[in-house]
């Protein structure tokens, strides 16, 4: 189970030890992304091809199987990267 200890902690239960939990929560469905640009697009993949987040990169051009071109966000709340 999961409880919600305050607004910015949450504490996992598992029924057997897990090492990996704290890498993938990191990684899979924890982005930071803009909720209008998702739900205006058709797919994921088109999504994908342009995503707005908030992270150090923005997407620039997919190429799915071939190439991403990313290019710095000078937003970037942590300073240009």
């Amino acid at each position: 189970r999961v409880d919600a200890v305050d607004k910015y902690t949450v504490r996992f239960y598992n029924a057997t030890p897990d090492v990996t939990i704290e890498g993938r929560l990191s990684r899979y469905g924890s982005d930071i992304m803009n909720r209008r640009a998702w739900e205006q697009s058709a797919s994921y993949l088109d999504w994908a091809r342009k995503p707005i987040t908030t992270g150090p990169y923005k997407v620039v051009e997919l190429k799915p199987d071939v190439a991403l071109t990313l290019e710095a966000h000078d937003e970037y709340w942590g300073g240009r990267p």
